[in-house]
């Protein structure tokens, strides 16, 4: 089973991105690309990448919060499990 998380936030004046990718049983490679858009321009990003492990964590990092801009989070989330076999998906979050 594999678990796909995307989530952008304000927080303080600043947005902020992170997106997880997890799975039941440790994988041979697991990873979690986080990406913060800007008015759909990507402005952070962030790959983790481990192998042997159950969780992918990856926080693009934070912007400053301009009204009347439009900020979302995407993930790139991809899995090679113990028998060879790849998924690979994209998880959004939704506008702020």
């Amino acid at each position: 089973m594999i678990g796909m998380t995307t989530e952008a936030y304000l927080s303080v004046g600043k947005v902020h991105a992170y997106g997880m990718t997890t799975t039941s049983q440790p994988v041979p490679d697991i990873r979690a690309a986080n990406y913060l858009f800007e008015n759909s321009k990507a402005v952070k990003s962030k790959l983790d990448r481990k192998s042997n492990t159950v969780t992918a964590y990856a926080f693009s990092g934070s912007t400053s919060y301009v009204s009347g801009r439009s900020y979302y989070s995407a993930t790139d989330h991809f899995v090679i499990d113990p028998y060879g076999q790849t998924y690979g998906d994209r998880t959004l979050d939704s506008d702020l």
